[in-house]
C-alpha cells in the first residue's frame, strides 16, 4: 500500500472514532466552544404584569368599556392575521424548489472558484498544499435536542451536504442546535497556522405566536445564527471561532394593547463564516463544527420554525482550509 492510501485509510478510521465518540455523547459540548458573548441573546423583555392589567381592565369595565366587543374585534383580527401568516408560509414553499436551485448555484460557482484555487497552488513545488477544500462533513447531528424539535433527516454529499428540522414550542426559552463536522489532518510536521472558512445555507420559514389577553404585557421571539468553532484533543490550542446573525423575528404586546398575530416571514439566507489564524500541532488534527444555533422564548403562544417542508432545509457544502504557514 502507497503512502497516500496508507494517509488516506488512517483519516477514514480518525474519523469513524471521532464519529463514535461524537454520537456516543448524550450532549455534545465542543473541547473550545464558540464563546457566549458571541452568542445571540433574545432582547430583554418586560414581566407581565397580570394583576395590574386586571386591575386596569376591572377599571375600564366600571367605566363603561365593553370589554366583550373588544375582544371580539381582537378575535375578529387574530382571524385575518392567521389567514396571512397561512398565505404567507404557502408562498414560501411555493418559492423553495427555486431557492433550492438558487442555493446550488451559487455553490456550484464558489466550487469552480475553490477548486481553481486549490489546482493553481497545490504544486510539486509546494510541500504543504496552501489552499484545502473538505467537501462534505463526516457528521450532520443536532447537539442539543430539546422539546419540540422534530429531525427531519440529512444528507451527506459532496457539495451538497444538508439537514432537515422543524420546531414547534411554547416553552418560555429554548435553543437548538445543529452542527456540521468536518475533520482535517495536516500532514506537516511543523506547527501549522491556517485559516478556515465556509458557507451556512438558510431556506426556510419561521412564525411567531401570542394569546392576544388585551390586559397583559405579552411577546415571542426567534433568533437564528451561524457559527463556526474548531476543536482538536487535548492539550489543544485556543481556537479563533466566528457568528453571524441570521434571523430574528419578534412580536411585543404591551399591557391593553392591540397586537398582530401570528406573523411569519421567510427565511433565505447565506452567512459566511470565517476564523483566521487557527493553530493544529504538528502531525495534528481539527474538527470544524459549522453550526445553525436557534433561540427561542414566549410569553404567551409559541413560535414555529419550519426548514423540513419541501425543499426547506439548512445546507453546508464546504470548508474551505487556507494554510498560512
Amino acid at each position: 500500500m502507497d503512502q497516500s492510501a496508507t494517509k488516506s485509510k488512517a483519516a477514514s478510521t480518525r474519523a469513524a472514532e471521532i464519529k463514535a465518540a461524537l454520537t456516543a455523547a448524550a450532549r455534545i459540548t465542543p473541547l473550545q466552544p464558540v464563546p457566549a458573548k458571541r452568542r445571540p441573546r433574545l432582547r430583554q423583555r418586560p414581566a407581565a404584569q397580570p394583576a395590574a392589567g386586571q386591575l386596569l381592565a376591572s377599571a375600564l369595565e366600571k367605566s363603561g368599556f365593553d370589554a366583550a366587543a373588544f375582544e371580539r374585534m381582537q378575535a375578529e383580527a387574530r382571524a385575518e392575521m392567521q389567514r396571512k401568516a397561512e398565505a404567507q408560509r404557502a408562498d414560501a414553499l411555493r418559492n423553495s424548489a427555486a431557492a433550492r436551485a438558487a442555493m446550488s448555484a451559487d455553490v456550484e460557482a464558489r466550487r469552480k472558484v475553490i477548486e481553481r484555487l486549490v489546482a493553481s497552488t497545490n504544486t510539486a513545488a509546494i510541500a504543504q498544499a496552501p489552499q484545502v477544500v473538505l467537501d462534505e462533513p463526516f457528521l450532520i447531528w443536532p447537539a442539543t435536542s430539546p422539546p419540540g424539535l422534530v429531525w427531519g433527516g440529512s444528507q451527506i454529499e459532496p457539495w451538497n451536504s444538508w439537514a432537515k428540522f422543524r420546531i414547534d414550542s411554547t416553552a418560555a426559552y429554548g435553543e437548538a442546535e445543529i452542527r456540521f463536522y468536518f475533520l482535517w489532518e495536516s500532514s506537516s510536521d511543523q506547527l501549522v497556522v491556517f485559516n478556515a472558512s465556509s458557507w451556512l445555507m438558510f431556506s426556510g420559514y419561521c412564525q411567531v405566536d401570542i394569546q392576544g389577553h388585551w390586559w397583559e404585557t405579552e411577546w415571542s421571539g426567534i433568533e437564528i445564527s451561524a457559527e463556526l468553532g474548531l476543536m482538536e484533543p487535548p492539550p489543544g490550542i485556543a481556537k479563533p471561532s466566528d457568528s453571524e446573525n441570521v434571523f430574528d423575528l419578534n412580536l411585543d404586546k404591551p399591557s391593553f394593547g392591540s397586537y398582530i398575530s401570528p406573523w411569519g416571514e421567510r427565511v433565505f439566507r447565506t452567512a459566511v463564516l470565517e476564523a483566521d489564524g487557527a493553530l493544529v500541532i504538528p502531525q495534528g488534527w481539527v474538527v470544524i463544527m459549522v453550526s445553525a444555533l436557534l433561540q427561542w422564548g414566549s410569553s404567551s403562544g409559541g413560535i414555529e420554525a419550519d426548514f423540513n417542508s419541501g425543499d426547506f432545509e439548512v445546507m453546508c457544502p464546504f470548508v474551505e482550509i487556507q494554510v498560512v504557514s
